[in-house]
């Protein structure tokens, strides 16, 4: 039910005036470092406009100044439970405006936030909320399953978003159980943080390389560095009366830094929907009279598929970030009326090596420009980390032009930063060439990973799992890619079954789903005799490509037309 649409807005002639003489919004200022934490941003947009909306969702509408009285209450509430400066707190959640409210309240105290996937299950969700290493777990009741089916819950307080009923007839003894509301009815104390514009304020977890997810450390002004950033290059400025709208999932530093965080630094409201809808997309976008959004992986394919209407046009979006750039931009711009589309190369790690503005010159197949402003530095390096030439393949390596301007390091793991930092820069595992107008051109991943719905995946975690089917012997994931995008692949999955074993494909696929998120589910399986190996024993995945899919290939879409992984 799509309920009241919000009123329509119009950017004023009020707006305030950029330095370029457009019309933006500009409520803070940032030249003082002691300036640039989220939780101070807060309370100055409080204090200037603290009676304007900040965040939305479908039934809940937060101004500025409740947001921070919010935050303190939320602040005083972890107090109790023992939150101090430097700790972690653990969030198990689906996208809402509680989960951005209680991220400002962890902030005020100087402690740091652990956005944990919701769709993680299983030895997976165990490993990773082991890792956050905190003592208190907030969550959505409807995750209290997932987390209830663990060997062991390594937390003394869980917070519960919703009815926390079952989990208190349920929490193993010495896990004591509150209600999140009660965290808003808590004392209205103001916290003022000592925080450092370099201090971590969150922990985001990614794939790494060859093993489990690395937490990755961002900071304060990591955040606020790329929101000022994007505003600037993918918005031209952010107008009086605009609106950010945000339905990438917030465990993603996307959902953060494209909707939330932009929103805080001027002054306007960042709308939250708990899931991409294809089919209801531009309704909910009118339904929040949203000027700014990002698209990414598969998105912005799955709308140009829905059919062609006549008011396609008749919507409030203005800019989107979307990433990677479908092949015909210019015809998706025309047909949904957007001005302006930026894009460019980027990680949790690096929130920017490359952007691209849809008003500058760009080549096919290009991920977009380094440029001399930028607020790091981007090379393409050989295996000893040489510069290469130009249209030369290298990997992609960035460090810092400015303090803070990249990621802190992996959580808890100093082996893997200081392997990641090799000679002073960042390694980021993939490969690309540069042209004579400095345009960046994505060749290859130098990791064993593919990139399926807009994420990372890697096929070390999905053949560890896969591995524990009974019969299966070994296992072999690589990815199939989509005709419509390069740079967006299907996990098929390659399986060596013991001696006399058999297996169905469809079992096989809700064993996955059942002890993976659903992206780790394959829409191919294969049934192999052998793997190709190198002389030292290694499997050549490439061939495995190369062989592509036949008639011999299991096609879930195909074949399981009525089942579809859980979410």
């Amino acid at each position: 039910m799509r309920g009241p649409r919000f009123r329509r807005t119009r950017p004023s002639v009020r707006a305030l005036r950029s330095t370029s003489g457009r019309n933006v919004m500009h409520h803070v200022k940032l030249s003082d470092p002691a300036d640039r934490t989220v939780d101070r941003i807060l309370r100055a947009q409080a204090e200037m406009v603290g009676d304007d909306e900040f965040l939305v969702e479908e039934n809940t509408r937060h101004t500025y100044a409740a947001v921070d009285d919010l935050a303190d209450r939320h602040a005083s509430g972890y107090a109790e439970l023992g939150i101090g400066a430097g700790d972690t707190v653990a969030l198990l959640m689906h996208n809402s405006v509680d989960m951005a409210v209680t991220s400002f309240g962890v902030n005020r105290l100087g402690a740091v936030w652990s956005a944990i996937s919701p769709e993680y299950r299983g030895e997976w969700l165990g490993e990773l909320l082991n890792s956050v290493g905190s003592p208190v777990l907030v969550l959505d009741d409807e995750l209290w399953s997932s987390v209830a089916a663990l060997p062991v819950i390594p937390f003394r307080h869980l917070v519960i978003r919703g009815s926390s009923q079952q989990a208190r007839s349920e929490a193993p003894a010495g896990v004591a159980v509150h209600d999140f509301d009660d965290l808003a009815r808590g004392h209205a104390i103001r916290h003022d943080s000592k925080a450092y514009y370099g201090d971590t304020n969150a922990i985001l977890w990614t794939s790494g390389t060859t093993g489990r997810s690395k937490g990755v450390m961002q900071s304060h002004n990591v955040w606020i560095t790329y929101a000022q950033r994007h505003n600037e290059i993918y918005r031209d400025g952010v107008r009086e009366g605009e609106r950010f709208y945000g339905c990438i999932p917030m465990y993603n530093s996307g959902g953060w830094i494209m909707n939330v965080y932009p929103a805080l630094l001027t002054g306007v409201p960042a709308c939250i929907d708990k899931r991409f809808s294809v089919s209801d997309y531009w309704n909910r976008l009118r339904y929040f009279d949203a000027h700014h959004t990002i698209l990414l992986g598969t998105m912005p394919l799955y709308l140009a598929q829905q059919p062609a209407c006549d008011d396609d046009t008749e919507n409030p979006l203005r800019t989107a970030c979307i990433n990677p750039l479908p092949r015909n931009l210019p015809e998706f711009m025309a047909r949904f009326g957007l001005e302006r589309v930026g894009s460019g190369f980027g990680q949790s790690e690096i929130m920017g090596a490359t952007l691209y503005s849809s008003d500058w010159p760009l080549k096919p197949g290009s991920s977009g420009f380094v440029r001399d402003d930028d607020p790091v530095e981007t090379r393409l390096l050989d295996a000893d980390d040489n510069e290469v030439g130009e249209n030369e393949v290298g990997e992609i390596c960035v460090r810092p032009r400015a303090p803070f301007a990249i990621f802190n390091g992996y959580f808890n793991e100093p082996e893997k930063t200081i392997e990641a930092f090799r000679n002073l820069w960042y390694h980021t595992g993939d490969l690309a060439r540069r042209d004579a107008d400095g345009e960046l051109f994505f060749a290859d991943r130098k990791k064993d990973s593919l990139r399926h719905k807009g994420r990372n995946i890697n096929s070390f975690e999905v053949e560890h799992i896969a591995r524990q089917f009974p019969g299966v012997t070994d296992v072999a994931a690589v990815g199939v890619t989509l005709t419509e995008m390069d740079h967006e692949e299907e996990l098929r999955i390659c399986l060596l079954l013991g001696d006399g074993a058999t297996v169905d494909r469809l079992e096989f696929c809700k064993f996955m789903d059942a002890k993976a998120p659903y992206y780790f589910v394959p829409r191919y399986v294969d049934v192999l005799d052998a793997f190709p190996l190198t002389p030292t024993g290694k499997v050549q995945k490439f061939k495995i490509r190369e062989r592509g899919i036949d008639a011999a290939t299991w096609d879930r879409l195909e074949h399981a037309a009525d089942w579809s992984p859980t979410r």
